[in-house]
């Protein structure tokens, strides 16, 4: 083989591993997508006494964690990942708060706000690993930390608008209250606006819906509200 035939084979060569090692750092090995996918499936399994199935594998070279997505026999969907000091962490407690929070409100939502954009229910992740040590998950009311509704209407913005949805927003407030529901914070976004970056909005936080009696106490925590920190 000629010396420039030696120098292209190289070239090539060195060309190919490079693009190989800047794929591997944007997407994973796949051996090790492999290997993540087995000790996580086996540790949820093992840890919650649950079946599931694979929906996606995945790596987030941010932070370098292999993470799979499953989703149990009760459709379930949640994600695990594996870190490189080799501890898997799972957000199925989260994905099991969210189901309940969606049982106990997703339905009259929807009713009291027919014109909504999206409805969101979410907590803190991480939460799960902090509170749950063992298989029972328990009610996401019992768990000493703040959860989220966030509704976006498909309305801009208007004095008379506010009114009338604060009437709405006080009636969901109520059946907060019935239900005994003393963690959720509750947020509603206007549209946004030609003039505006933000959105207007309504933000109530947890410890605050417990003592609210009336159309004036939810308008105080308005975006022009003193109380409001949404």
């Amino acid at each position: 083989m000629s010396i420039n035939k030696m120098v292209v084979s190289f070239l090539l060569l060195a060309i190919v591993t490079g693009g190989a090692i800047v794929l591997s750092g944007f997407f994973g090995l796949p051996w090790e997508r492999v290997k993540a996918q087995s000790v996580i499936t086996e540790f949820v399994e093992d840890k919650y006494e649950i079946d599931t199935k694979k929906i996606d594998t995945y790596f987030n070279f941010k932070d370098g964690k292999y993470g799979v997505e499953l989703k149990t026999e009760d459709d379930i969907t949640f994600k695990a990942e594996w870190r490189e000091d080799l501890q898997v962490i799972d957000y199925y407690p989260e994905a099991i708060w969210k189901k309940q929070m969606e049982d106990d409100l997703l339905k009259e939502v929807q009713v009291i706000f027919p014109d909504h954009k999206f409805i969101v229910f979410d907590g803190a992740y991480g939460v799960g690993r902090d509170e749950i040590k063992g298989k029972e998950i328990g009610n996401y009311k019992e768990i000493p930390t703040d959860f989220f509704l966030s509704i976006r209407l498909q309305e801009k913005w208007k004095s008379n608008i506010e009114d009338k949805t604060a009437e709405q927003l006080l009636h969901l407030v109520e059946i907060i209250q019935e239900k005994n529901i003393s963690n959720m914070h509750v947020t509603l976004y206007f549209d946004q606006t030609d003039d505006k970056v933000s959105f207007d909005s309504i933000s109530i936080p947890a410890i605050q819906i417990k003592p609210i009696q009336t159309k004036e106490d939810i308008l105080q925590y308005s975006s022009g509200g003193p109380n409001h920190n949404g």
